[in-house]
């Protein structure tokens, strides 16, 4: 009687699933700069723009424990003052932070956004290295100067460095909260200025679905208007927009 030997093969990944693996690894200066090339379909494939997409959405955590010592050192009190409950198990993990869900001692269902440890020093340092990588490789393919890539790593820097900072993000929601107030069709979750550092930012608990939700479809087209209507609300109304410093 014959044997039969048999393998498992392991699926398949492609090299634009490789490179979105790789750049998870390498950290949120890589996955921010993945995000960005992610809407830029006029330098990659469409194969490459759409495994990018998936950094959106799915970014690794970190261990809970690590985020607990976070927001204890942030906030200076121990987890157990702070908060009447905290889960260990994140709401959803980013390039910069993750999010847990806690309760006040008050009775207030809220979240916590901690950001990753070690975050800032390690994003200058991935900045500097790609101005470095990116100057060789422009010099060694010159062609490439035509896609802008210098513009795309300022701009990824010039966002990361401002979303790293949970206090801009507070005084932001605060701004928002005020413009649309009155407002029947937009609500934004309060932030807990006693509990918002640099680093950590406690924020109202409100649920959601994404637009790409299907049981969000019949509905599509009124929430098209509304967003539109939000938008140039804030834009030529209250003149609530990013602003680029002046180029030096």
């Amino acid at each position: 009687m014959g044997l039969v030997y048999t393998r498992l093969l392991r699926p398949s990944v492609s090299p634009a699933q490789r490179l979105c693996q790789k750049l998870e690894k390498l950290g949120a200066t890589f996955v921010k700069l993945g995000q960005g090339l992610s809407l830029r379909q006029d330098i990659l494939p469409d194969d490459y723009v759409k495994a990018l997409q998936s950094l959106q959405n799915h970014v690794p955590g970190f261990d809970s424990d690590i985020a607990r010592s976070e927001i204890e050192q942030a906030l200076g009190d121990s987890i157990e003052n702070l908060f009447a409950e905290f889960d260990s198990t994140p709401l959803a993990a980013a390039s910069i932070a993750q999010v847990h869900a806690v309760r006040l001692p008050d009775g207030r269902n809220v979240i916590i956004k901690v950001r990753r440890p070690g975050l800032h020093s390690q994003v200058l340092q991935d900045v500097r290295l790609l101005k470095l990588v990116l100057r060789t490789v422009l010099a060694l393919v010159p062609q490439l100067q035509a896609y802008s890539l210098p513009e795309i790593v300022r701009e990824s820097s010039l966002n990361l460095m401002k979303e790293m900072d949970f206090r801009q993000e507070m005084r932001n929601i605060q701004r928002f909260r005020e413009a649309f107030k009155d407002s029947s069709t937009v609500h934004i979750p309060a932030a807990i200025p006693e509990l918002c550092t640099e680093s950590v930012m406690v924020q109202e608990m409100s649920g959601g679905r994404q637009v790409t939700d299907p049981s969000v479809q019949e509905n599509g087209p009124r929430l098209a208007i509304n967003f539109a209507d939000a938008y140039l609300q804030q834009f030529f109304c209250h003149g609530l927009h990013s602003r680029r410093p002046a180029s030096r």
